[in-house]
């Protein structure tokens, strides 16, 4: 090693002195305020971060519990809500094919066709109210038994077994509604279609009491019938048959 070299590398003194002076004051520990001040910011970090981040995310604070657990409950009415719903739709359905098949079939057919074979349907007659009660729907069922059994006594054996309006009353309705009539046999049926001439001029009109069956066959002589009253005829129904007199 030279001189050169060797007085190169010796320490400086001075320098040493001030470095070693400088490090002793970086690690100098704080005073008691400071030190005091330092714990109460750190506290105040950590009680910041209690809780963490994925507690956040997951909805493990407090205040996102009670939200997440509010969330819960209403999605669960809700679920409840929906099935009710399509068990209904579901029962209707099973109802309403239930019933179609019921009127569709011919036993069925045969059964409502014999349970209306001594009824009629009268259209035309007036009506003031929706009044439903005993005395009104008494006046109805001497009027009707005057209407169809003119010259009848009173005190005979009754051929009107009960009398009443169909479908509802409506305060803004053009025409009286339809009265559908129970006769007591097959013969005051017979003896009430006699009386339509009659009733027509007072703008009466009797029918049969149909099925939903018998109505669609009915329609389908719609086109029929309206080509009989084209050609100057007066076309009618005797049941599912059509009929015509001479204009």
């Amino acid at each position: 090693m030279s001189g050169s070299e060797g007085a190169q590398r010796a320490p400086d003194p001075v320098r040493g002195k001030r470095g070693r002076g400088r490090k002793a004051a970086a690690v100098t520990e704080p005073s008691a305020p400071a030190a005091k001040a330092q714990k109460a910011v750190d506290g105040n970090v950590a009680q910041q971060s209690a809780t963490p981040w994925r507690d956040v995310l997951m909805g493990n604070s407090p205040d996102d519990r009670h939200t997440i657990q509010a969330l819960i409950a209403e999605l669960e009415q809700l679920r409840k809500l929906i099935q009710n719903n399509e068990q209904v739709q579901s029962n209707s359905q099973h109802d309403n094919c239930r019933q179609q098949r019921m009127e569709s079939s011919p036993q069925t057919e045969h059964m409502l066709r014999y349970s209306k074979r001594q009824n009629l349907v009268v259209f035309g007659i007036a009506e003031s109210s929706a009044c439903a009660t005993p005395e009104a729907l008494a006046a109805l069922h001497a009027h009707v038994q005057s209407l169809l059994f003119e010259g009848v006594a009173s005190s005979a054996a009754p051929l009107v077994s009960c009398a009443y309006r169909l479908g509802k009353w409506k305060v803004a309705q053009k025409k009286p509604r339809a009265v559908l009539v129970e006769l007591t046999t097959m013969s005051a049926k017979h003896r009430a279609f006699k009386a339509s001439s009659r009733l027509r001029a007072s703008r009466i009109r009797l029918d049969e009491d149909l099925t939903t069956q018998q109505m669609q066959q009915r329609k389908g002589l719609s086109s029929d019938f309206l080509g009989l009253k084209v050609r100057g005829f007066k076309p009618f129904f005797r049941g599912t048959t059509l009929k015509y007199r001479d204009g």
